[in-house]
């Protein structure tokens, strides 16, 4: 099935050397398997990027290129800020900022009740 698939790559020039060999990706106490050689393998691995790489560029270089249209700056009802519509209702709230462990900024308002 190894052949098959370099012949289908057009790489049959790839000496996959099958037996069995310590892998150093697997756990320790179990490295031993049956598969090609580590040559093999960094071959077929960077054949395998180069092609993926080319792949891209081809994808890249098809998509059509589309403009942006601009957005005109109006104000519409959706569109309008939290502060102006905590001012047009009239009720109080508390402003309370909180930071991520990552450093985002998250802005947080508690509704403040009269008692």
């Amino acid at each position: 099935m190894n052949e098959t698939v370099l012949k289908a790559y057009g790489w049959e020039n790839i000496k996959l050397a099958h037996d069995f060999y310590e892998v150093d990706y697997l756990s320790e106490n179990d490295r031993v398997r049956y598969t090609i050689s580590p040559d093999a393998r960094k071959e077929v691995l960077k054949r395998l990027l180069k092609l993926n790489h080319e792949t891209h560029e081809q994808e890249v270089k098809a998509r059509p290129v589309h403009k942006r249209k601009k957005q005109k700056e109006t104000k519409s009802r959706c569109i309008r800020t939290t502060n102006e519509v905590l001012l047009k209702t009239h009720i109080n709230y508390k402003k309370i900022n909180i930071y991520s462990s990552k450093g985002f900024k998250f802005d947080i308002r508690q509704k403040l009740f009269k008692s």
